[in-house]
C-alpha cells in the first residue's frame, strides 16, 4: 500500500502524490476518555485512519493529525460536569475554540499556498464544534482558491451501524468503539470493560429490587 501520510513521505513521494491528486485531508480530534476499552486518542485516531483509507483508495495526501480540540468550555463543560463530574486528572488535550479555529485557518492557508485544489477537513470529535467548522469553511472559502469541505465523520458513516441512517456516531459506544476496533485494533481492548450490571425492570410503584444483579433477569 502506498504511503499517504504527509509526515512519513519523502519529497519525491509528496510531489508524485500531489501531481496525481492535489487533494489534502486534515483530521481533527483530541485525547479524551472514551470508556475503559478505548485509547484516549480515539477521536483523532479514527478521523486520521478514515482519511488515510480514503487517500489510499482515491488519492490525496493526509496532513499530520491535530490532537488539540475544544472541550472544558460551554456545552462541553456542562456535559462533562453532568456525565462525569470532578476527577483528579481528565487527560484532555483541550484548547479554547479561538485557538482551534485559528489553527485551522493556518492549515487552510498552507493548503492554498501549496496549490492543493481541494481540502477535506474531517473531525472525529462531536458536539457543536463540527457545525462551527462548517461555518468557518463558509466564511473563508471566498478568500482561498482551494475548494474546502468540512464534516464530522458520522456524516459519512451511512447508512450507519444499524443500517437505519441514524446510527452514524455516538460517544465511546458501539459505533465509535467498532470504528476504532476496525481501523486500529491495538487501540481497543474490550477485556478492560467491567462485568455488565443489569437492573430489573422498574414499575410505577418503585423498583422490583433495589440491588443490581450481574445477569439479565430470566423471563418466563
Amino acid at each position: 500500500m502506498r504511503e499517504v501520510r504527509w509526515e512519513r513521505m519523502f519529497p519525491d513521494q509528496l510531489e508524485a502524490a500531489f501531481a496525481a491528486c492535489p487533494l489534502v485531508y486534515f483530521a481533527y480530534g483530541l485525547c479524551e476518555p472514551h470508556g475503559p476499552q478505548n485509547a484516549l486518542g480515539l477521536d483523532t485516531l479514527k478521523a486520521h485512519a478514515i482519511a488515510c483509507r480514503a487517500a489510499e483508495a482515491h488519492g490525496g495526501i493526509v496532513a499530520p493529525p491535530d490532537y488539540w480540540h475544544i472541550h472544558e468550555l460551554g456545552g462541553y463543560a456542562a456535559w462533562a460536569e453532568r456525565a462525569i463530574g470532578q476527577v483528579e486528572r481528565a487527560w484532555l488535550t483541550a484548547v479554547p475554540p479561538w485557538v482551534h479555529f485559528r489553527n485551522i485557518c493556518y492549515h487552510v492557508r498552507t493548503a492554498d499556498a501549496l496549490g492543493f485544489q481541494a481540502a477535506i477537513l474531517l473531525t472525529g470529535h462531536y458536539g457543536p464544534n463540527w457545525q462551527d467548522l462548517k461555518r468557518l469553511v463558509e466564511l473563508i472559502q471566498p478568500h482561498v482558491g482551494t475548494r474546502l469541505y468540512a464534516l464530522p465523520d458520522f456524516e459519512a458513516n451511512q447508512p450507519g451501524f444499524a443500517g437505519d441512517g441514524k446510527s452514524g456516531g455516538d460517544h465511546a459506544g458501539r459505533v465509535e468503539t467498532s470504528l476504532l476496533w476496525a481501523l486500529d485494533p491495538g487501540c481497543v481492548d474490550v477485556s478492560r470493560l467491567p462485568e455488565p450490571v443489569w437492573y430489573p425492570n422498574w414499575r410505577i410503584d418503585g423498583p422490583q429490587s433495589p440491588t443490581p444483579i450481574t445477569q439479565p433477569p430470566r423471563r418466563a
